[in-house]
């Protein structure tokens, strides 16, 4: 098998020949145009331009676009220009390669027949993790994507099937559809009420949405206890990975509950609500005090989102319940004190919790 084939265009991207080639993939780069299709291309963050027309040449091999800098802004332009992922040339080749080799893993398992599920005009791959609209697509060469012999399931109730619990937000009995056998022609569609009612309508929203995992659910290490006397129990979102997930997909917060966004150094804090279903209020923490509060945010369901927080750097955000900063008396100038607590029997082991703000 030969090394994958990496199109280098701009500057940044061809400056990082050498290091891919000894990670074992072979490089072309602008005038040496390559006879076949590459299997990934890297782009310069000046050549975002390009995107449309590779893309109606090479169909969908994978276009990773550098943004230079990791801010929401920059990954909403990468999204909105039409590549498949970004890179950052800030960093280092260690979290591109990474990316390639999960785009690349990610188009060799397309290669590989599978049962599709299909729901109106959206097609749904299992074993890529991948939701298509339109008609499944043909492919030639070395990226041939399996599209044969294509059909529908008959509906559970019409080709029979055993019972399951019913989704709580379905009125129908539940009902796990049969599986025939797989056509010699290739792979299956699964009726839309055959997979919906065996799913229910939380796996049929998973699956729409590109097989998101489930949202994080963090352990509450801290608390902010109000002049009125009552406490806000906090999950601490103190990693990286922890931000940017925050509450995303999470149903409605009870009231006194809350996450915390801990930043230090004090830092410029842009918070987005993409892929959060229910509102918030954002509270934006300096010093102690509530600087700036972002009240009722609107969930955001597609790109692009508003971002929002203050033109100033803060000690961290703490993200409530619609409404719960009003009906809790919380204003800007509002004292904030955060308290480590202990986790109670059953829940996750908690970090070392973050310093409390002073007051």
């Amino acid at each position: 098998m030969s090394d994958p084939l990496i199109l280098l265009l701009g500057p940044e991207a061809q400056s990082l020949a050498a290091r891919l080639e000894a990670s074992g993939y072979d490089c072309c780069s602008e005038g040496q145009d390559p006879e076949v299709s590459p299997d990934a291309v890297l782009l310069s963050a000046g050549e975002a331009g390009r995107i449309a027309a590779l893309r109606a040449r090479w169909g969908n091999v994978p276009l990773l676009l550098d943004v230079g800098d990791d801010t929401v802004e920059a990954r909403v332009h990468c999204l909105s220009s039409g590549a498949d992922d970004f890179w950052l040339s800030s960093l280092g080749p260690s979290d591109l390669l990474m990316r390639l080799r999960l785009h690349l893993d990610l188009t060799r398992r397309a290669n590989v027949p599978a049962q599709l599920l299909q729901v109106a005009d959206l097609v749904v791959n299992p074993s890529t993790r991948q939701v298509k609209r339109g008609p499944v697509e043909r492919r030639s060469g070395h990226h041939q994507q399996c599209g044969r012999g294509l059909r529908a399931l008959p509906t559970p109730e019409a080709g029979g099937g055993r019972r399951t619990a019913a989704d709580p937000h379905d009125s129908r009995p539940g009902l796990l559809p049969q599986r025939a056998p797989t056509p010699a022609g290739g792979p299956q569609l699964m009726a839309p009420r055959a997979w919906g009612a065996a799913l229910g309508l939380p796996g049929v929203a998973a699956l729409l949405c590109g097989f998101t995992p489930p949202p994080q659910q963090l352990p509450i290490e801290a608390r902010w206890c109000l002049a009125n006397s009552r406490c806000i129990q906090l999950e601490v979102a103190d990693e990286s990975h922890e931000k940017s997930k925050g509450l995303q997909l999470r149903p409605p917060l009870p009231p006194l509950r809350g996450m915390w966004f801990p930043f230090s150094p004090p830092s410029l804090a842009r918070f987005w609500m993409h892929r959060t279903p229910e509102p918030l209020d954002m509270l934006f923490v300096r010093g102690g005090r509530v600087v700036a509060i972002e009240a009722h945010t609107e969930p955001c369901l597609h790109l692009p989102c508003r971002s929002y927080g203050p033109e100033e750097p803060v000690d961290g955000v703490v993200e409530l319940a619609a409404g719960q900063a009003a009906a809790q008396g919380i204003r800007v100038g509002s004292p904030v004190r955060i308290e480590p607590v202990t986790v109670s029997p059953g829940q996750p082991q908690a970090r070392p919790p973050s310093a409390p703000a002073r007051d």
